[in-house]
């Protein structure tokens, strides 16, 4: 991540980039972790990091923690003070697999991983035959609880309470279990990684619909069903906003683009949303993007770097005493919230202060 910026285009209204903590302190399953920067969010953290190290050839996040106690104690505060603004994403797959651990260890007296991984070196007819549905179900949870598959269910209600058509029943997810299938890459690590970049991709339009439902509902008591569009109204334009992710999984990327396309045609397909700021075929594609390309890109990155770093030191609990809003598989994580996922994270492990 060499800092020459090039030009981008102008429509990107959010800059995402990810990490994935060492497997060895997440009983080996990848947990994604990503942070995402918005246009207009002042950055300027990220600049007294640039004047403080200006013969660095990288502005990596691991040069960065390299040297991050070497900077002055205000310097530092003014970078946490910045970061806090930077929205933090973590899909970790083991509270579900945990849930399949309860069940084998009170049947069988093993957890669920170890009966697994016996099966699958004994006999693989019968692993796929008993095991993969049970995968199957687990993917399932991991993608119903994704951002994106809550923001679609809450369009669900919401058009269902409006005077105009239904949406369709909630979806099969069949499909997109299939897309994600790679050999010999786990299901289950594919759909944590989709699970975080779609909390990347729809937070910003999750948002907006939440802050939008309670207008609906009091319109609705005055003015009749059809103010609920209060809802679909408020998501739309978040929806159309570019979105740019650092290079390295376009296949991910043009999923969510096109469960992203789908919503916007069914919020616009009604007379209701005639009023528009582009029309259907404009709307931005979410793109791939060389780091080089946008500083909030490489902000981004120091950002989620430093994220990783806490999750090895402090585990959950250091995410939300430094950062003001961290999604924590679908939901907001925060002090209430807190105390189910801390027995999957270990803490007190060696590294530097921050």
């Amino acid at each position: 991540m060499i800092r020459d910026l090039r030009g981008r285009p102008d429509h990107l209204v959010r800059f995402s980039d990810e990490t994935t903590p060492d497997t060895r302190t997440t009983d080996r399953q990848k947990v994604p972790v990503y942070a995402t920067v918005e246009e207009g969010t002042p950055i300027d953290w990220y600049d007294d990091l640039l004047a403080r190290i200006p013969d660095a050839p990288e502005v990596k996040s691991r040069w960065v923690l390299a040297n991050f106690e070497c900077l002055p104690c205000k310097t530092r505060g003014r970078v946490w003070d910045g970061l806090r603004e930077v929205t933090i994403h973590v899909s970790d797959p083991r509270p579900y697999l945990g849930a399949a651990d309860e069940v084998f260890l009170r049947k069988l007296g093993v957890p669920f991983d170890t009966v697994m991984r016996r099966a699958q070196r004994s006999n693989r007819v019968a692993f796929s035959q008993v095991f993969g549905p049970l995968l199957s179900l687990i993917v399932e949870q991991i993608l119903r609880d994704s951002l994106g598959q809550q923001l679609i269910r809450m369009l669900q209600i919401a058009e269902k309470r409006a005077w105009f058509s239904q949406w369709p029943a909630e979806e099969d997810l069949g499909d997109v279990i299939c897309e994600l299938r790679r050999p010999g890459k786990s299901i289950i690590a594919s759909a944590s990684e989709y699970s975080a970049r779609s909390s990347a991709a729809f937070a910003r339009a999750l948002e907006k619909a939440m802050t939008y439902r309670g207008e609906a509902d009091f319109g609705r008591f005055w003015f009749g069903p059809d103010s609920s569009d209060l809802i679909l109204r408020g998501t739309l334009k978040p929806l159309e906003d570019g979105h740019a992710f650092d290079a390295g999984n376009e296949r991910l990327t043009s999923m969510l683009d096109n469960r992203r396309r789908s919503m916007v045609e069914r919020l616009t397909r009604n007379s209701a949303f005639a009023i528009r700021s582009r029309a259907p075929s404009d709307v931005p594609a979410f793109v791939d993007m060389d780091s080089r390309a946008d500083k909030r890109i490489q902000a981004a990155d120091i950002a989620v770097g430093l994220a990783r770093h806490i999750l090895g030191q402090e585990g959950p609990a250091g995410l939300i005493r430094r950062w003001a809003k961290v999604y924590y598989n679908g939901s907001r994580l925060t002090e209430n919230t807190l105390e189910p996922v801390l027995r999957f994270w270990s803490q007190g492990s060696k590294g530097i202060r921050l």
